[in-house]
């Protein structure tokens, strides 16, 4: 097979194996972020890029115009590292070709095609594979100019594109022009560049000596010629700082316009990680990607440090050029993140293709053994992408599509959704079917970001918010750096209705009655417990138990401080037969503890929900609720005369 039929028959396969189930998973956080970022006006977004955001402008504007014309879908949003992903293929071919020959070449350019960490980011609506897509065109063009082959004019406008357009998309590019430009240094120093060793300016003649005046005379033109290669070297030399210079400065411009941003950005999500830390990071993400356990990866990993290692011997020629592409931005991200951590495995992403390069390198190296390593190597990466693509444990989102449909097959028109943590994810998949409303509010913009209003200022807005909605979707979320204490579920709870609960993988979905719906709904019954505590109404569901199963009921209870309530009680719920045998009871103080009763404000109505379980064998009949509360000692308060209330009628069927 001819060398431009094979990249071409690849290019074709890493198409297909990109495009395969390319929008089965809903957007991720970061991607809908970047969606609903590149909606914006273009100033807008610049704007944001220099002050707000830690990203130079490139992507979200390709984004911009991106999706304005193809539309928002999911597969739109991902085209773009689509893209570039299966743009990689042939340009690391290319390269490889260059620095291992044809068939260090071939089973380089297989082994990216079917990479786990680059196919997964080229299925992720970000801009990380365009990280990996410039580093290699750049390297590329680089090794062209080293090289000293036709086409210089080329590879220098190549050079000058890929490097630039890589420090505008994001900021780790600069390692990676740094790497370019130490192996320059290298080379110089060592004299390594084909271009100018003056021996390939010598004639035959000089060499292999001949007649005294030839000699002569093959002396002095390889004189000249010596001259001359000197002075194109030095030539070569200004033009390459010259274009380093160039990129630069496109580099320092943008710098210099977000210095603000740049200079006090950090990301609390990072954390700090040691040199050992890294390299076992980065030889896990780069060898078979993120998509498999490490304990399962283990024996895998060995096996690629080990052809790594193999690869860097001898450790001379583009062997050397290769291990400084790998080694430098690895060693300078650790070393700046010394000084603020910024180590994660998806910034350094360009470093895969020369990471696959000195694998290659090491399974060339094992002569008849060469077969058994690639179907080691092939296999670990073969089963990352079987979890990738079919184990949930390692789904790229949540699945928000499917609850997003949820609420929207169910809602009303006038129905609110809230969230509790700032994941755009929600805001993508709703669309504007619906209002959507992040509580708690991010507040001032600080170094890590918004930060979120106080808890009083929270709970103030979700009071407005349910004196003018009947319903609330929540979709509650834990984390410490947002609703870190639950304020907005522990609210609603407290003062709103909950009447549905769904769980969609590790999200829950909840919806809430707001005091105009559920007072529709409740049955009154004004009774008034000693300590100004009154029972103002109850509901419950079902009302008719099924004759099988082990049903539970749903019961609510709508309490009110008619005064200050000086003790905490504790609240029992039974559930009594026609002769008024306990047969089923729930005992906790009120909303499952989290309001205590001393701390009622007075005439805020108090919605106290129990799930009552039914036993299996509870026979037919007629049942009925008995409610009252008891302090710690055990002692009821009074209601009147007693101290209970009986109410309320359920019918278990035959």
């Amino acid at each position: 097979m001819t060398n431009n039929r094979f990249a071409l028959l690849l290019t074709l396969f890493a198409f297909a194996a990109r495009l395969w189930r390319i929008a089965s998973s809903p957007l991720r956080g970061d991607e809908a972020f970047d969606v609903l970022f590149a909606r914006q006006p273009l100033g807008e977004i610049i704007y944001q890029d220099r002050f707000n955001q830690i990203y130079p402008p490139l992507y979200h504007t390709l984004d911009h115009f991106w999706l304005a014309l193809a539309g928002q879908s999911e597969f739109s949003a991902r085209f773009i590292a689509f893209g570039a992903g299966v743009l990689l293929v042939p340009l690391v071919y290319k390269l490889a070709q260059r620095l291992l020959g044809e068939r260090g070449a071939r089973i380089t350019a297989v082994l990216t095609t079917i990479h786990p960490f680059l196919i997964w980011h080229s299925q992720d609506g970000r801009m990380y594979t365009l990280l990996a897509l410039f580093a290699v065109w750049a390297a590329l063009c680089a090794v062209r100019l080293w090289d000293g082959g036709a086409g210089r004019r080329g590879a220098w406008l190549g050079y000058l594109v890929a490097s630039t357009l890589g420090i505008l998309n994001h900021y780790v590019a600069y390692f990676s022009v740094l790497a370019v430009n130490v192996v320059a240094l290298v080379l110089v120093w060592r004299r390594d560049s084909l271009s100018f060793k003056p021996s390939q300016f010598l004639t035959p003649s000089t060499a292999d000596g001949g007649t005294a005046g030839a000699r002569v005379g093959a002396k002095r033109r390889a004189s000249g010629l010596l001259v001359h290669a000197v002075m194109r070297a030095r030539g070569f030399a200004l033009t390459w700082l010259a274009a380093n210079a160039l990129v630069g400065l496109v580099g320092l411009v943008w710098i210099a316009l977000a210095w603000t941003r740049v200079s006090s950005h950090t990301a609390l999500w990072i954390m700090p990680a040691s040199p050992i830390e890294v390299l076992a990071r980065s030889l896990l993400a780069y060898s078979l990607g993120t998509t498999i356990e490490p304990e399962v990866a283990a024996p895998f990993l060995i096996v690629f440090g080990l052809l790594a290692l193999a690869g860097l011997r001898p450790l001379r020629g583009w062997a050397m050029v290769i291990a400084l592409l790998c080694a430098v931005p690895l060693a300078a991200i650790t070393a700046v993140s010394f000084y603020r951590p910024m180590y994660d495995e998806k910034f350094l992403i360009l470093i895969v293709p020369f990471y696959m390069m000195l694998v290659v390198r090491g399974l060339l190296a094992l002569g008849r053994w060469q077969a058994l390593g690639s179907v080691v190597v092939v296999s670990g990466m073969m089963l990352s992408l079987f979890n990738y693509e079919l184990d949930a444990r390692f789904a790229k989102a949540p699945p928000w599509r499917d609850l997003a449909r949820r609420v929207l097959a169910e809602a009303r028109a006038d129905d609110l959704v809230i969230y509790n943590f700032p994941d755009p994810s929600l805001l993508y998949q709703m669309g504007d079917a619906l209002p959507v409303i992040l509580l708690p509010a991010g507040g001032a913009y600080g170094a890590t970001g918004a930060v979120p209003l106080p808890a009083q200022a929270t709970e103030d807005a979700l009071a407005a918010l349910a004196a003018r909605y009947e319903r609330i979707w929540l979709i509650p979320q834990t984390a410490p750096n947002w609703d870190r204490e639950g304020v907005v579920e522990r609210w609603l709870t407290r003062f709103a209705d909950r009447d549905l609960e769904a769980s969609f993988g590790p999200l829950r979905l909840q919806r809430y009655l707001t005091p105009s719906a559920y007072r529709r709904l409740w049955t009154p019954l004004g009774v008034d417990f000693a300590d100004h505590i009154r029972l103002l109404a109850y509901r419950v569901e079902p009302t008719a138990i099924q004759a099988s199963g082990q049903p539970t009921l749903h019961l609510r209870l709508y309490w009110q401080a008619t005064g200050a309530v000086a003790g905490n009680y504790t609240v029992f719920a039974h559930l009594l037969d026609r002769d008024g045998v306990l047969r089923a009871q729930q005992d906790n103080p009120p909303v499952a503890g989290t309001s205590p009763t001393s701390t009622w404000a007075v005439g805020a109505v108090i919605v106290d929900r129990y799930d009552i379980i039914l036993p299996s064998d509870l026979p037919a009949g007629r049942y009925r609720f008995e409610v009252g509360l008891y302090d710690a000692d055990g002692a009821r308060l009074r209601a009147g005369g007693d101290d209970k209330v009986i109410f309320g009628a359920v019918e278990r069927q035959e």
